[in-house]
């Protein structure tokens, strides 16, 4: 199986990861880390009912209503990116993030990595791409985020990527659950 990360026309360098064949960033590395070629898809409402069972598989019952993710899919001002498997085209992983033009500031709004998919680099690449995307946007910006406190590989892959915790949200996810509030400068 390969994946495909969809940056629309956003482009970065590829990276190596684990044993098989991948297409990451638009571009497909076989196994001797040689680029096979490059690839990139656009994104868009078409996705939708793909992102909306993603979303679900997710983060079960605080995953996005069918309502929320319309004008993610729809907003100008939102960057969205996606990873499908190479083999069948099938979502596998969707970031989005918001961009707040008069503060300098994109908000992150998902990373949703299907289940077969992770521990591999997709929520870091998605990441990366949403920083890139802002830091695109206006120089000296800042990225925020909201995850859920327990949620311990997401924390760490945020302070992995200099996220510091600045605040904490409670109930924000429904009574008993809370976030954190984190942020870097891009």
């Amino acid at each position: 199986m390969g994946f495909c990360l969809d940056f629309g026309v956003f482009y970065a360098s590829a990276v190596l990861i684990a044993t098989r064949t991948f297409i990451i960033l638009g571009m497909e590395i076989d196994q001797g880390g040689r680029i096979r070629n490059v690839k990139l898809m656009d994104s868009g409402i078409s996705d939708y009912w793909a992102i909306a069972r993603l979303e679900k598989e997710s983060f079960g019952e605080d995953a996005w209503t069918a309502l929320d993710m319309i004008p993610v899919l729809l907003n100008g001002d939102i960057f969205r990116c996606k990873a499908v498997s190479g083999s069948d085209r099938r979502l596998i992983a969707f970031a989005a993030a918001e961009f707040n033009r008069s503060a300098k500031t994109a908000f992150l709004l998902t990373i949703a990595v299907a289940a077969e998919a992770r521990r591999r680099g997709l929520g870091s690449l998605l990441l990366r791409g949403c920083e890139r995307a802002c830091s695109e946007r206006f120089a000296g910006g800042r990225m925020k985020l909201t995850v859920s406190t327990v949620n311990n590989a997401a924390i760490a892959l945020y302070r992995k990527h200099g996220y510091r915790r600045v605040g904490e949200l409670s109930n924000y996810y429904g009574e008993g659950r809370d976030a954190y509030l984190m942020e870097r400068s891009l």
